[in-house]
């Protein structure tokens, strides 16, 4: 079952990214992660090398992440297992 979030999504977006974790979720994710035990995994691996938000996308293609600048990414023997592996910088 589907439940609201404490904060609607366009009130959370204009919180600092680092209360994203407390405020922003994706409510397929349990279920997902329940199936799907990496995806959980691989945000905890995202989270100890630094990331200040981690979460899985839509349906569970795939698991990103925000880091603050200066931190080193993760490499991809940190992932054991993933199909896939990308990390690099974003602009806007």
């Amino acid at each position: 079952s589907c439940r609201r979030p404490g904060v609607p999504l366009s009130e959370a977006l204009k919180f600092p990214i680092e209360e994203w974790k407390r405020v922003i979720r994706n409510d397929f994710e349990d279920y997902v992660a329940s199936r799907v035990p990496d995806v959980a995994v691989f945000k905890e691996i995202l989270y100890a090398h630094g990331a200040v938000y981690a979460q899985m996308s839509g349906s569970g293609s795939s698991v990103f992440a925000f880091f603050p600048p200066g931190v080193e990414l993760p490499g991809v023997e940190a992932f054991t297992g993933a199909r896939g592996y990308w990390a690099g910088n974003l602009t806007l």
